[in-house]
Parts: structure tokens; sequence; C-alpha cells
């Protein structure tokens, strides 16, 4: 399904920001250009114009929250980098923000940090409290972390990746970047603008319907709205949406019913890959942002997901021997040993800058099992990595071999 419309100016009059910021002493020297010019800057290019209020969570020993207009960040001069680095609080305000505003709000929340976090076990846990609340109450929430590097050693991966696990936005291409101090202002803006341009409050679309419950995460319990992307959407229902009234509404009104949608591709398993590519994909990365994570929530979540995708594929028509390739990569991703890792191989475990995976191993098993040479699978893995490929047109390329 593909959706597009005109008015391109219909941004953010509901999308909340929240931006929650490391001002420790390491961040002594970059609070203020951060604050006064990076980050307003980024909320501008999103459309957010200078009147726009935004909440601002400063952490280092203690935690602060504030209610600014892009304006008044742009001439603020009162923040400065002090003290320790702790990031448990955070959750707190973030709880706080959310429930006050109720979950009619859309949020965009992003996370900067530069360094080792004191409290990160804490900080995981309250993550994973606040992940069963808004999993719980149905928030739309788009999330992006940025690890700073500020000279001060590794930015620690896994507690600014906790934030992570809020995101409700399947569909995002990027999720976590990477930036240093003595990057161009405007540079660190745009990568800022990269982690939300392609998040779902860019577009008013939503499907409905009284009887069906759509699914975007398809391991998870469906509702009977949904917000969808301008562009391509890979949504899952729970019943055949041709046999009941669905529509698709733009900015609150009903723009297209079940009359005006067309048949697609028939999926069965020799075109499975190539249709969900993208899905599939986004999917094991969630996968690495819970294994990352470590909590018992994240884990029992990833169980879900292998789960599903295994009998999902058993079930696939033409898939006589009920083989379960994908569920078999996200089952070896998830039982990695990863505790080894230093904060730089968990932000490229996890995709740093974009939502590729790595699948040397994945291709080979899957080019095996359909009794390749092995000349022949070395040379296809080496042109699918040299070419950048993303998973789903790796599939494609494969099915046309």
């Amino acid at each position: 399904m593909n959706l597009s419309r005109v008015d391109k100016n219909k941004v953010n009059k509901q999308a909340e920001f929240i931006m929650i910021l490391d001002v420790s002493g390491s961040m002594s020297g970059h609070v203020h250009k951060l604050v006064s010019d990076i980050i307003p800057n980024a909320l501008n290019m999103l459309n957010y114009d200078d009147y726009h209020k935004i909440y601002l969570i400063t952490f280092q020993s203690t935690v602060n929250s504030y209610l600014k207009t892009v304006k008044e960040l742009k001439n603020d001069s009162s923040l400065e980098g002090r003290g320790g680095t702790y990031m448990a609080g955070v959750y707190q305000s973030v709880s706080s923000i959310l429930s006050s505003n109720g979950i009619q709000k859309n949020y965009r929340i992003l996370v900067l940090s530069d360094g080792i976090i004191s409290d990160q076990e804490n900080t995981v846990k309250r993550a994973e409290e606040i992940k069963k609340y808004i999993d719980n109450n149905n928030y739309s929430i788009s999330v992006g972390s940025i690890r700073y590097n500020s000279g001060y050693g590794q930015p620690d991966t896994r507690a600014i990746s906790s934030i992570l696990m809020l995101n409700t936005d399947n569909t995002k291409t990027r999720v976590l970047t990477e930036v240093s101090s003595t990057d161009p202002n405007g540079e660190v803006s745009r990568k800022i603008y990269e982690l939300f341009k392609d998040d779902y409050f860019e577009s008013d679309f939503s499907i409905q319907s009284d009887k069906i419950k759509f699914r975007v995460e398809p391991w998870k319990e469906g509702s009977n709205t949904i917000k969808l992307n301008e562009g391509k959407n890979i949504i899952f229902a729970d019943k055949n949406p041709t046999l009941e009234k669905v529509g698709i509404y733009e900015d609150g009104k009903l723009k297209y019913t079940k009359e005006d949608f067309h048949n697609g591709y028939k999926l069965n398993y020799s075109n499975y890959n190539a249709l969900l590519g993208a899905k599939i994909n986004m999917t094991a990365r969630k996968v690495r942002i819970n294994k990352t994570s470590g909590s018992r929530a994240a884990l029992e979540e990833n169980k879900k997901i292998i789960n599903y995708f295994e009998n999902f594929e058993k079930n696939l028509q033409g898939n006589k021997n009920q083989t379960a390739i994908i569920s078999k990569e996200l089952k070896r991703t998830n039982e990695l040993d990863i505790s080894k890792y230093d904060n730089n191989q968990l932000a490229q475990f996890i995709g740093v800058d974009n939502n590729m995976i790595p699948i040397t191993d994945f291709l080979k098993d899957f080019l095996k099992m359909d009794e390749k040479e092995e000349n022949k699978i070395q040379d296809f893995v080496e042109k699918v990595f040299s070419d950048g490929m993303k998973i789903d047109l790796a599939f494609d390329k494969l099915f046309k071999t």
C-alpha cells in the first residue's frame, strides 16, 4: 500500500518533541551549541516553528525538566556541562509528560549522550518499566538516539539505546546515529532530522475498521485504528480486509474504502523474503536492540518475535519442508554472546546510521539449502556487500539468480 498527500505543511500539529540531553561534566563546552543552535535548527528542519514548545530533559548528577519554545532554546545560555552521568531519572520525567498529556498525543523522543552512564542497569530497568506502560496504553512514539563523541571515551550504547525500546514506529530506517563534536553544526542538525524524517508523523493517514485488528508488529495485540506512513506500508490483519468494512483516513476524513484497494502479490514461500524484506530487516534490528538491552521483558519479546516468524514461515504456501529461514537467523542473533562487546561494537550490532544488518552467514545458509555451488555462494555474498545492499534488495536479487 502506497500513500501520498498534497499538503506537506500539515506536520507535527500533534507530535510533541522530548529532548533528553546529557549535560554532565564531559559535555562542558558542547551543551551551549547543542541547545542554542544544533537542536533548534533540527527542529526547524522537522517543521517545528520557533513558537512550538518542546520538552527538554537534562541529566547529570540530577535530572531537570523544562518546557521551552524553540526560540527560547536559541536564546538559552544558562545550561552548561557539570557533574556526573546518571540517566535513570529521565524516565520518571518522560512518564510524567506522557501521563499528563494523555494517549491522544504523538511523541518524538531523542536522547544524546557522550559517555558511560553511571547507573546503566537502573536506566535499562526504568526503560523496561515505561515500555510496559507505553505498550499497555497504545501510545504513538518515534524514538532516536545519538552517540555523541566528545573525546571522553565511548558513548554508552546500552544505556542510550534503552530508549529505543519505547519506539512504536517499526518503519523507521534510522534509530541510532553517531556524531562527533568536531562535526559542523549543520551536519549534526541534519543527522537529527534524518532520525525522524521518515517516521509516521510525516503523514496524516490511518487505517480503521470496527471488526479488524491491524498490527505493524504482528506478534503484538492489534488495534482497530493504526497510523500509516506516507509511502509504502506493510501491515498485518487478523481478518481478510476485503470481507469487512475498512477505511483509510487522511486527517480524520475518509479517503479510501476497501473498494479502492487493489490486490497485490500473493504471498508464498518463494517470494516471502523479497516482499517482506524491509519489514524483516527492521524486525531483526528490534531483536538486536532488545538483545543489547538485555532486560527480561526485551528478551521475552524476542522469543515472541522468533516464535511468530517460525510459525508464519512454516505455514506459508509452497513451504513443503516447513523451513523457517528468517526465524533461524533471528534466533541465531538472539543467542549471540555480546557480553564482551564494547560500546562501538554494540552500536555496529544494532546498526548505527542505517537499518542494514550483517547477512553473510544468513545468505550462505539459504543458498546452501538451494544446493548452489560454493564459489557461487561466495561470489553472491561479496556482491551483496560490495553494493551495500539492504536485505530486501539482497533477497530480490537472490530470487532472480
